[in-house]
């Protein structure tokens, strides 16, 4: 065999995987297992969710700064979930529990 061609193809195959691996990892793709799932919450159960949470921890933050605006954000925040605009609602009620000094959970 042709040490040329031989050279040829290894430079070839080196130069293929190297700009194969360099696509994969310049898009930011996460690789996952087949078992994997990732659950994703629509607008509406985030509101749900963000509402309970908001109605758990309310109470107990009365004493902070931040409580009677982030109450009428909260208020606001409901209200747009049950009027159909889900997304303006949870973003309403993230702010106002991270008013409050919590960590919204979704």
């Amino acid at each position: 065999m042709n040490p040329r061609l031989v050279m040829l193809a290894a430079a070839s195959a080196m130069m293929l995987s190297a700009t194969a691996f360099a696509a994969s990892s310049s898009t930011g793709t996460v690789q996952k297992s087949a078992n994997t799932q990732v659950a994703v919450m629509t607008s509406a159960e985030q509101c749900t969710a963000l509402e309970n949470q908001w109605n758990k921890n309310a109470a107990s933050k009365t004493t902070n700064a931040m409580y009677s605006t982030a109450e009428k954000l909260a208020t606001q925040g409901r209200k747009d979930c049950a009027n159909g605009k889900a997304a303006d609602g949870v973003t309403k009620l993230q702010q106002a529990i991270k008013d409050i000094g919590l960590k919204p959970q979704a």
